[in-house]
């Protein structure tokens, strides 16, 4: 869904989707270096709560990774991303 919308023009978070296979390539500080902190770590197809933990720090973000491939084999890894509500 996020891809869609992101080639449909619309903004959305940065975000980078990893697989349990790509494990080992996954690194902190480049991960932090391209999405900031805090940011979201969560399995990638579980809805918008289970899973899902914010992250502050290296210990936070190891600890996520594990969560997040426990219950899918693809995680999504947010920035945290202010927006306003606009009602008409």
């Amino acid at each position: 869904m996020k891809r869609l919308l992101r080639d449909a023009g619309m903004q959305i978070a940065k975000f980078i989707s990893f697989n349990n296979y790509d494990i080992d390539k996954i690194s902190f500080s480049e991960i932090k270096e391209k999405i900031g902190l805090p940011m979201f770590i969560k399995p990638a197809n579980l809805g918008s709560s289970v899973g899902i933990n914010k992250v502050k720090n290296s210990q936070e973000f190891e600890r996520s990774i594990k969560i997040a491939f426990r219950y899918d084999k693809k995680m999504d890894v947010s920035q945290l991303w202010y927006f306003k509500k606009i009602f008409y």
